[in-house]
């Protein structure tokens, strides 16, 4: 440390070379620096998605695909949890992996091990589809179109051709659904009793046109004409619609052809709608986005809103482009805010050093010192690939005051040495830095040395906290290595003359303070024991703090969800969705709410809601939550509840019921939730699981069946054509984008004119009013192979029940989870009430219950961090042992922990504030911070001592000329760590638990330290 004083001031232009370097680079780092809000704690998730043709319901999805997949991919590696949802038609599959995974291999992994299985897959199962994100996260971001010159649909088929793909290719969008409009396609619907008359099936229909729609090649032929090889092209393929209706399916016995025209007709038309999409209660087509998931959710956001700005300017005027919510916007916002925080207590704690120093050259060359601790800070985060966030911003805030602290020690022991008016030459520069070397080596130590046992936490936990401790240590790495070289540097360059400094204010604060120290030593044994006591009722009362994870910011955007039971029809669901979407017009006239986009399936809907800036609304999220929860809660039959969306951690609480039997399970969820209706504070509780849908079965008589010669794949394959329809063919045409609302627009441009390929599904099935009633099906005619009809009845007979329309499963058990929003009752006190309210739930055999994973990351952080804690007590204490050579002194140093607990302890459970990252990281910070002050004034007294003074007069004499620099360096620690409680906005209980834990700490402890620690070394040195 002392070699580094010589350096600077016998080598100043390379060391202003080298400081010019540093600046540079951090300027470079802090421009490449990605932003997020938080650091991305969510472990990397892939889902596979399989869809299956032919309608089979959730059991056969369960037993025919999901096990097959759950078996396959089952050992994948570093897989923690793997989810499965089965459902009619469609099979998904979550897996969460280990925070060491690489996802790129894992991914890989996953793709060969579903080639391996694909043969197993019974033949309806399409190819399984990989994504790598969550199922069921909220997408980040969305976009909207509208047109006053294309209806919906055509404006679905210009997004889905021109658009949609450019948004698929930016880098971290893991999928995106397109809501609104419906999809085209080619519908041949059959008259029944004509197709009977004919002896013909929906079969022989299908069959013809998979056959005859096709262009293919005859091989090769060498024409003795001109020597050359043709290709032979057999050329099939319907050129339009009306070649479908044209097409032959039968001869007659009397040589007449059957066409298409003769049993039904072709047409280009839309399916019933399977979804609609709403902005502000007006249709429109909206493309919802989702990132992948440890993909950084600023980056994407920001350029999703660079393509929209593109597409809207390529297609203007005819189509216009809305954002209804963007979570990009909130991280921003949290991020300038703490900027903003930084500038402002850097500030703060500048004007202090302006008021003790009086001194405008010292002041410069604190402040120039910051800067460039700032950027070398910068530099070090760019090289270990981290991010600007919450956790790292903070760390800075911290860290501005720390970065000073250093300096002001160099600064004042300079300052005191010379005396008035005398000249400030190099050596008393060079000797008075090298005096305060040791101590100031000492107290960036301990500081550094609390961060050494976060080496032993598990990856996950590791991730969370890795910024803020690497952000803290590079600063105060930074903040000692400018103190002993560029402080002394400056200060020979700009400090000519010691100005007097000692005012008359401090002169008596110095006075007092010696007074109260010789009255507080006659005191000094019950001073102790009040000390003792004090430090009993903190532990009791940190005992009863309550526990969270996470503090939930106040987001600005939340989600209505409308759940209608299973088999509701699409026009009541809208129905129930338009009086909810009523209520929140009421509040956009307002000024409330900013936009909100609507997402409506068969038996449900998502509406989701951006709220107006934070500064310009009169309400929260969730007060506008709550009144909507009045509203809303007797629409039967629909179930409404509200999420606010989180880019950090979720609002509710979730319980899982494991076990095999689903009808058992339900009724144990059903217990469950009754159980979590009677606790206070929990509110939305449901059952997260679809009611079964009605379903009709049809049961086959096997001797009759046998009788007709049919069988029960035929049958099923028959009925699924006539009554949903089949896809047969694929029609390929060229068409050109001329038609609008209106059928005609006079002048599109160029890339809304030309011709491109166009592909239509075409679709064969009855006509409508042979299949709107249970008698219909009944009566459907079948065809069997001797040419005789018969109708279903005959062979059949028919019964109606309830299916399960979702069956999900985890770690290959059935599950069925329970879920509560817990509004602002902390996680750990939220749990503890789930658990004593259903101490009397009886499980039989084989049957469990556990909470969601939050919870249990919860449980392992508070437990990790506590070691953690303790790990740093012992090290900080190994270190200032080193450094003092003596075991008793370090005991006195570390008093100045507990002395802090007794403040920010106290004022947490004075707030109601929870035991949460953010105080959890506080507190360890506190270790290696309260004792700098400790050390500089122990330090101290032994060199007085050393130099003859006595063991009192040293330590009256110590802590005296020790107050200013205490002081100074407390009040530039905490004041820019004042800010983040000030300001409040949104994001704010992201940081101000740990701003509240440094503060209270601190200032308690620094105020004890300057009366305790005196009185304890007294105790122990006075003979």
């Amino acid at each position: 440390m002392t070699k580094l004083v010589d350096i600077s001031l016998n080598r100043p232009v390379a060391l202003f070379m080298i400081f010019i370097a540093i600046l540079l680079l951090g300027i470079i780092s802090l421009s490449k620096l990605p932003v997020e809000l938080m650091p991305n704690i969510h472990l990397g998730k892939i889902t596979v998605i399989t869809y299956v043709r032919g309608g089979l319901s959730s059991e056969d999805v369960e037993e025919r695909v999901t096990k097959k997949l759950e078996d396959a991919l089952g050992d994948t590696s570093y897989l923690r949890n793997l989810v499965t949802i089965s459902k009619e038609g469609e099979s998904t599959v979550i897996m969460e992996f280990e925070p060491e995974a690489n996802m790129d291999y894992v991914s890989l992994e996953v793709r060969e091990k579903l080639a391996k299985i694909k043969d197993k897959l019974p033949r309806e199962a399409e190819r399984p589809i990989v994504f790598q994100y969550g199922y069921g996260e909220f997408p980040i971001i969305a976009v909207t179109f509208t047109s006053k010159h294309f209806s919906p649909e055509k404006l679905r088929k210009i997004l889905e051709e021109n658009v949609k793909e450019k948004f698929l290719r930016i880098g971290g969008v893991a999928r995106i659904e397109i809501v609104g409009g419906r999809e085209e396609k080619i519908i041949i619907e059959v008259d029944e009793k004509k197709l009977a008359s004919y002896n013909l099936s929906l079969t022989d229909v299908l069959d013809v046109l998979a056959v005859s729609n096709i262009n293919i090649s005859g091989g090769k032929i060498e024409l003795t004409r001109g020597g050359k090889n043709y290709i032979i092209r057999c050329l099939g393929e319907f050129p339009d619609v009306e070649k479908i209706n044209q097409a032959g399916i039968k001869t007659t016995p009397e040589g007449s052809i059957i066409r298409i025209k003769d049993i039904g007709k072709a047409k280009i038309s839309y399916l019933e709608p399977r979804e609609i999409g709403r902005t502000n209660s007006q249709l429109s087509v909206t493309l919802y986005i989702f990132k992948k998931s440890l993909a950084n959710t600023l980056k994407v956001c920001d350029e999703v809103i660079s393509r929209a700005k593109k597409t809207e300017k390529k297609f203007s005027p005819y189509i216009q482009t809305l954002i209804p919510f963007n979570q990009g916007e909130f991280i921003r916002k949290a991020i300038n805010q703490l900027k903003l925080s930084l500038l402002v207590g850097a500030t703060a704690a500048t004007l202090i050093l302006l008021f003790f120093l009086r001194s405008f050259s010292a002041i410069a060359i604190l402040f120039l010192s910051l800067p460039f601790s700032i950027f070398f800070t910068f530099s070090f985060m760019y090289m270990f690939k981290m991010s600007l966030n919450v956790m790292t911003l903070a760390g800075l805030c911290l860290g501005a005051g720390m970065l000073l602290d250093s300096g002001i020690v160099v600064m004042e022991n300079i300052f005191r040495a010379p005396g008035k008016g005398k000249a400030m030459d190099r050596e008393t520069i060079r000797t008075n830095t090298k005096e305060v070397a040791l101590a100031l080596f000492a107290s960036t130590l301990t500081t550094l040395i609390v961060f050494l046992p976060f080496i032993f936490l598990n990856k996950e936990t590791q991730r969370l906290y890795k910024g803020i401790a690497s952000t803290i240590c590079f600063s105060l790495v930074a903040s000692l290595f400018i103190a002993l070289s560029l402080v002394p540097l400056f200060s020979q360059l700009f400090l000519k003359k010691v100005k007097e400094i000692k005012r008359a204010i401090f002169v008596k604060i110095q006075r007092g303070y010696k007074k109260s120290l010789n009255f507080v030593f006659h005191l000094r044994y019950i001073l102790i024991g009040l000390v003792i006591i004090g430090l009993i009722e903190t532990l009791t009362v940190g005992s009863r703090l309550e526990k969270e994870f996470i503090g939930v910011p106040e987001i600005d955007k939340f989600t209505a969800f409308i759940q209608m039971p299973t088999g509701t029809k699409m026009e009541i669901t809208d129905k129930i969705v338009k009086k909810v979407e009523g209520f929140l017009e009421e509040y956009k006239k307002a000024g409330e709410i900013k936009t909100y986009t609507t997402h409506i399936e068969p038996y449900s809907a998502k509406i989701y809601v951006q709220l107006t800036p934070y500064e310009k609304r009169k309400k929260t999220a969730s007060q506008i939550i709550t009144e909507l929860r009045k509203k809303t809660k007797n629409m039967d039959p629909a179930f409404i509840y509200y999420e606010e969306s989180q880019e950090v951690e979720s609002k509710e609480i979730i319980l899982e019921f494991l076990g095999y039997d689903y009808s058992i399970l339900k009724e144990l969820a059903k217990k469950g939730g009754a159980y979590l209706k009677g606790i206070e504070g929990l509110t939305d509780v449901k059952l997260r699981m679809r009611e079964g849908g009605p379903r009709f079965n049809i049961m086959l008589d096997n001797k009759r069946v046998g009788l007709w010669r049919l069988n029960t794949e035929w049958i099923a394959t028959e009925l699924h054509g006539k009554m949903r329809g089949l896809i047969p063919t694929r029609f390929h045409k060229k068409e050109t984008f001329l038609t609008t609302k209106k059928e005609t627009t006079p002048s599109l441009p160029s890339f809304l004119s030309f011709e491109r390929a166009k592909e239509l599904e075409v679709i064969a099935r009855l006509k409508k009013k042979y299949r709107k009633k249970s008698t219909d099906i009944k009566n459907i005619v079948l065809l069997t192979p001797r040419s005789g009809l018969c109708q279903l009845k005959q062979i059949a007979t028919f019964k109606t029940d309830l299916a399960p329309s979702e069956i999900w499963r985890k770690n290959k058990k059935r599950m069925v989870q329970v879920s509560a929003n817990r509004e602002r009752i902390p996680l750990g006190k939220a749990a503890n009430q789930i658990k004593k309210a259903l101490r009397d739930l009886h499980l039989p055999e084989g049957y469990t219950w556990r909470f969601g994973e939050n919870y249990y990351k919860m449980v392992r952080n508070q437990k990790e961090l506590k070691l953690a804690f303790l790990g740093a007590l012992v090290l900080v204490y190994l270190v200032l042992a080193s450094l003092f050579e003596s075991l008793t002194q370090p005991f006195i140093i570390l008093t100045s922990v507990p002395l802090s607990a007794i403040g920010c302890v106290n004022l947490l459970y004075f707030k109601k504030e929870p035991l949460g990252i953010g105080v959890l990281i506080g507190g360890i910070m506190l270790v290696g911070i309260v004792v700098n002050n400790a050390i500089i004034l122990i330090d101290y007294i032994n060199r007085l001592r050393k130099s003859g003074f006595s063991v009192k007069s040293a330590v009256i004499e110590a802590a005296s000329l020790r107050l200013r620099p205490i002081m100074m360096t407390t009040l530039t620690t905490i004041l820019p760590l004042f800010p983040l409680l000030i300001f409040k906005t949104d994001a704010s209980p992201l940081w101000a638990p740990l701003a509240l834990t440094v503060i209270s700490g601190l200032l308690v402890s620094t105020i004890l330290t300057l009366y305790i620690l005196p009185c304890i070394y007294l105790t122990f040195y006075r003979k």
